[in-house]
């Protein structure tokens, strides 16, 4: 009885894909699901909100033309409205192409024609340089920071009419990932549905995250990591996703208070950024301010509590197996402290890949 309980199960999980992770966001309501900070203000949107753009894209999407499996490439810095687009490329079942704002010319143009992209999701300030790209057959461009009043803009595609879309398998690309290049030109890495929701069910089942978490959302999702761990894994728990302003240590200390952050998916490069700010923060604060400092080379971050005239910074070394050791003694010590505990999850060292 237990193994054909156990058997039914697996063949449900196998069976999900994103859609339906994306189509029960909405159950959240109110909730809210991004708090993006601007330079001065903020810029909240529920899940309800976010259900219903995503639905209402991947409406437009299908109205428009767009079928299964055509390829939609997102160039554009991390914002509501790009997490909203790439939900609905995916639920509108074509495959979403999530692309570095840094590459050059030549790397972008040979990704946008090896994906076979049919558009760019991307904002005003980079339409001069997709239009100055050498290809013959220009994709559509699709802004996300203009009016509706602009033909281009993504608004237009917000459709809430009823729309039949394409049902999907798990075995249907989801997401277009290219390498960085380094070896020679970008190659791209599909994820198909299966895939990721396996990466979901992992991470739910392992409580990388859960209960009350809000979680800081730093690092750009055009890589697989905090596309999957980082976007995919908070909002499908229902828990909200804090976009700092910009990656200096400063805009990172401000998204960790006023985002009242308690999870920080990162890599060495984003702890270096918040190291930074602390060490400033510390360097300014009052004579009866605490700190903690390594010498280590090897120091992957370092995370304050501010309490008064109190801080406490606790460094983490690169290994997981340290790391878990910090983030433990810190929750046995986090009410003497009187704080509220950050739990980290941090990317393995990176390995080369062999062809």
């Amino acid at each position: 009885m237990a193994a054909r309980l156990d058997a039914k199960l697996q063949e449900m999980t196998s069976a999900r894909t994103l859609q339906s992770i994306v189509d029960s966001l909405g159950e959240h309501d109110g909730r809210t699901a991004v708090l993006a900070l601007g330079k001065k203000d903020q810029d909240r949107w529920s899940f309800e909100k976010l259900a219903n753009c995503a639905r209402s894209f991947a409406n437009g999407l299908a109205k428009d033309g767009f079928k299964r499996g055509d390829t939609i490439a997102l160039f554009a810095e991390n914002r509501p409205e790009w997490i909203a687009a790439a939900l609905g490329i995916i639920r509108s079942g074509a495959v979403a192409v999530p692309l570095d704002v840094q590459l050059g010319t030549k790397t972008l143009t040979h990704i946008l024609r090896d994906s076979d992209a049919r558009a760019v999701i991307t904002t005003q300030r980079r339409v001069g340089y997709i239009e100055k790209l050498d290809r013959k057959e220009k994709p559509k461009l699709i802004l996300l920071d203009v009016s509706s009043d602009d033909r281009r803009s993504w608004e237009r595609f917000l459709n809430n009419e009823a729309t039949e879309l394409p049902t999907i398998s798990p075995d249907d690309e989801a997401v277009l990932f290219y390498t960085s290049g380094t070896t020679g030109p970008p190659k791209g890495v599909p994820l198909n549905h299966g895939n990721i929701v396996s990466q979901l069910d992992t991470a739910a089942t392992v409580k990388i995250i859960t209960g009350e978490d809000r979680a800081l959302l730093a690092l750009p999702l055009h890589h697989v990591y905090p596309f999957v761990i980082g976007m995919l894994a908070p909002l499908a728990l229902g828990l909200p996703l804090v976009l700092p302003f910009s990656l200096s240590g400063q805009q990172l200390l401000r998204a960790l208070r006023q985002g009242e952050v308690t999870a920080i998916v990162g890599v060495p490069r984003l702890y270096s950024a918040l190291y930074s700010g602390i060490e400033s923060r510390v360097a300014h604060s009052s004579p009866r301010a605490v700190s903690c400092k390594s010498g280590s080379a090897s120091v992957l971050a370092s995370f304050c509590f501010v309490r008064c005239t109190n801080v406490l910074v606790i460094n983490f070394d690169c290994s997981l197996p340290a790391a878990r050791r910090s983030t433990q003694s810190w929750l046995r010590n986090s009410k003497r402290w009187g704080g509220k505990s950050l739990s980290v999850t941090a990317s393995p060292r990176p390995r080369r890949c062999s062809r």
